[in-house]
């Protein structure tokens, strides 16, 4: 009963964002228009938006390691996908 009433509202509010969309839908492509802009202004150096320059880091207490690392490393690394999952050369081989 709980599961379907969840989905019931995601499912009401989500046509309700959508009827608001549509009626404001010149604002809502002039707002999106502006904002592209901007972003491609800050992109090419122009205008330089703080937010945007931040960097976030977020830390890792617990890598992974042993063979699991070392297999996480190699296709996180390579240049394809079937070099990364190490099929090519095994397949290869026999």
């Amino acid at each position: 009963m709980g599961f379907s009433l969840i989905f019931v509202a995601m499912g009401s509010a989500v046509s309700l964002a959508g009827g608001w969309l549509i009626a404001y839908r010149g604002l809502v492509q002039k707002i999106g228009g502006i904002l592209i802009i901007l972003f491609g202004l800050h992109l090419i150096g122009v205008l330089r938006i703080p937010f945007l320059m931040r960097r976030l880091q977020l830390p890792l207490s617990s890598k992974p390691a042993g063979v699991l690392g070392s297999v996480l490393t190699l296709a996180g690394t390579a240049q394809t996908v079937g070099d990364g999952n190490g099929c090519s050369s095994a397949c290869d081989q026999g």
